[in-house]
């Protein structure tokens, strides 16, 4: 009998075809997707330094502050808000990232937007700051001291009032699709000489805003929608002689809210919970974690099934994801510090959560996912990417684009400053075909040696 001696061959050439048909879809920008780009936002002259504090669900727009010199106000350093726009023109995974420059003739008591066409624009509002944006960018949040109001004492820290004094600082929100029209949104009391609101987030479509004002005295979460205005959610507990709470998250279509409320005894214990709100459920504890006693939401999923924020242990402090099957869990801590993490905030699934950890020499930004745990973005980049972060230390990650691709945040440069970064990371689709296509290319030669022609 005659063998047949052409099938191995055959079989595997079309194994080899299927490879290199696999590997040969990603093109030359396709590979170059598969890489991570890292790039620090720079400082504008006669600025201090800057940083970025969010990013929109598409990641294409960030959101931050330059640091302004005491000697623009005769007192002490603070941070002027900033917008950095990404060139519409320009693949956040081709080479280097491009953004829109900077202007140095700002005013440096006045935030400002880098629109397409590289001007900026000034909000008139004293002392303020941005805080976040709708998913494509074009509608954001802040809060600042009233022009009228001007002469009146505006905090540094608003989330410190002195009861006794007159403040007046109010949250905005600005339709830049609109021709930039800008729509303050009120107080939950109008009547008391704190009148006081600050926004923290914002849903997908820019309709729902979330924050904290002042009400009786104290801090109460707010909700603010077009048709409501700004409404009070209450607070967690009745219990303690005071109660402060605020909204600190928005899932994307604006329904579910999260936050932390605490009680306060005069005595001077103080207790917290991050708390989960909706309207027909009102607000609900997410408990905390064994053996601790306080826990903190700082962000929401965009698709609302995850929370993220801090919680303690008895190994101290320690980020956190809470999903409703599950509950709270701890995410740990980067190696070698003190136990203190915090995430800030999730990718739109949740599946990838950003934040700082606890080093030896101090703080370092994380990226989180539940095949690799928490890892140090700063290894990262270099380890697994090759990316040249010399003289770079990314101290924290303060957003993450709805993908999980784009990761912003503020670290030290190589000139010792504070400065902004913004990160691109790799599809994991994209990285898990390139791996399957090229572990199917090796097996085929593998096969080949071994299977050779008689």
């Amino acid at each position: 009998m005659t063998k047949n001696t052409r099938t191995a061959p055959i079989v595997y050439s079309k194994l080899v075809l299927v490879a290199l048909i696999v590997l040969n879809f990603f093109t030359p920008n396709t590979l170059a997707e598969s890489q991570a780009n890292f790039q620090g936002l720079g400082i504008v002259e006669l600025y201090m330094g800057s940083r970025a504090l969010s990013v929109s669900g598409d990641g294409q727009t960030v959101t931050g502050g330059l640091l302004v010199s005491f000697e623009y106000y005769n007192t002490t350093s603070q941070w002027v808000p900033v917008w950095w726009k990404w060139n519409e023109d320009i693949s956040r995974y081709s080479g280097n990232i491009t953004l829109s420059p900077v202007s140095h003739s700002t005013l440096p008591n006045r935030a400002f937007r880098f629109s397409e066409v590289k001007y900026p624009l000034a909000f008139e509002y004293v002392r303020h700051e941005i805080v976040g944006a709708s998913y494509d960018g074009s509608v954001i949040i802040g809060y600042g001291g009233i022009p009228q109001y001007s002469d009146i004492y505006v905090p540094w820290d608003p989330m410190n009032i002195n009861p006794n004094t007159s403040v007046r600082i109010e949250a905005y929100r600005h339709d830049l699709n609109q021709g930039y029209a800008g729509l303050n949104l009120g107080f939950l009391d109008s009547e008391n000489t704190v009148c006081f609101s600050k926004p923290a987030a914002i849903n997908a479509d820019g309709s729902v805003v979330v924050g904290v004002g002042w009400s009786e005295d104290t801090y109460e979460p707010f909700r603010w929608t077009e048709q409501t205005g700004m409404v009070g959610l209450g607070h967690l507990f009745s219990i303690g002689d005071s109660q402060r709470s605020e909204a600190t998250g928005v899932s994307g279509d604006g329904q579910i809210v999260v936050g932390s409320s605490m009680w306060i005894e005069d005595v001077g214990y103080i207790g917290q919970e991050a708390f989960i709100w909706t309207e027909e459920s009102g607000m609900t504890g997410l408990g905390i974690l064994a053996g601790g006693g306080m826990s903190q939401a700082t962000a929401i999923s965009d698709d609302g099934t995850v929370v993220v924020g801090m919680a303690d242990d008895l190994s101290g402090f320690q980020a956190f994801r809470w999903t409703d099957s599950e509950g709270m869990i701890g995410l740990g801590d980067l190696s070698g510090g003190l136990t203190y993490s915090k995430a800030a905030d999730a990718s739109a699934d949740g599946s990838r959560i950003v934040g700082y950890g606890c080093v030896p020499t101090g703080i370092h930004a994380f990226v989180w996912d539940a095949e690799n745990g928490m890892r140090d973005l700063n290894d990262l980049l270099v380890d697994e990417f090759g990316v040249d972060l010399t003289g770079w230390t990314l101290q924290n990650a303060t957003g993450i684009s709805d993908d999980g691709t784009v990761i912003v945040g503020y670290g030290v440069n190589p000139d010792g400053q504070t400065e902004g970064w913004v990160v691109a990371l790799p599809e994991p689709a994209t990285c898990i075909m390139l791996a399957a296509g090229a572990s199917l290319l090796l097996f085929c030669r593998k096969r080949i040696v071994k299977k050779p022609l008689l």
